[in-house]
Order: structure tokens, then C-alpha cells, then sequence
């Protein structure tokens, strides 16, 4: 009886073929490590995770009632819930004239536009705004 031959293994495709796991295990090591990275860097740099508001005012419209936009910023690490916003102009009189806006949810990092509506014969231009408020989600 005669013996069959053995195949030999080619050498340069196992070496070929370990090269390429070792590459994409690399990469995969590295991907995991870079965005463990970055989720320990934002944990710490978040800041102090309060909403810091701010108000700014935008163009005014309206031949009967005056409307003012008013952009809503947070440039805050943290979310504000149901902000009121407040504007307040005084008429010829003297006398104050109130309009009021609740924003729902202003995120971090975020602005938002509203508008706030004032009886005819306002100026918009005088308004004074402010910040009356806003909640934790």
C-alpha cells in the first residue's frame, strides 16, 4: 500500500490571514478605547448641569398688535422645562404692559425662538426681558 501525500500548508496565506485579524482587532481595540475616551471626558467636562438662559431679542412686526421674536438660548450643560419668558414695556403713561411666553423644553446647548405679542401703540424697541422662571425636567 502506497502512502498519499500530505498537502502542505501554504504558509503566506496563513500569514496573510493574520495579518488582516490582527489589523481589524486593532482597529476594533482602538475604536473601544477612543469612545471610552470621549465618555470619560464628557462625564467630567459636562460642567455644573444647570440650564444658563439667555434672551435675545429679534425683529418686531405687526401693524395692529406688536409681535417680538425673542431667541431663547441655553447655553447651559443642563435642560430648563416650561421657561417663562417675560417681556415688559411701559406706555406713554407710565403704565407697565405685560406679555408672557412659556417655552416646554429648552435642551443644553440649544436656542429656540418665540414670540411674545403686545397691544397696538407698544413700542417694541423698550421691551425689557426677562427670565421669570423655568423647572428640572
Amino acid at each position: 500500500m502506497t502512502k498519499k501525500p500530505t498537502p502542505r500548508k501554504s504558509t503566506t496565506k496563513s500569514a496573510t490571514g493574520d495579518r488582516v485579524e490582527w489589523t481589524l482587532a486593532s482597529a476594533a481595540a482602538l475604536t473601544v478605547l477612543g469612545l471610552f475616551g470621549y465618555l470619560v471626558y464628557d462625564a467630567f467636562a459636562a460642567g455644573d448641569g444647570r440650564p444658563r438662559i439667555e434672551l435675545q431679542r429679534g425683529e418686531i412686526s405687526g401693524s395692529g398688535p406688536v409681535y417680538l421674536e425673542v431667541e431663547v438660548s441655553n447655553s447651559g450643560s443642563g435642560t430648563a422645562a416650561d421657561v417663562e419668558i417675560e417681556g415688559e414695556v411701559r406706555t406713554a403713561s407710565g403704565k407697565p404692559v405685560l406679555a408672557h411666553a412659556t417655552l416646554d423644553y429648552a435642551p443644553a446647548e440649544s436656542t429656540k425662538s418665540i414670540t411674545l405679542v403686545f397691544p397696538a401703540g407698544t413700542s417694541g424697541e423698550a421691551v425689557e426681558l426677562r427670565v421669570a422662571g423655568f423647572r428640572d425636567p
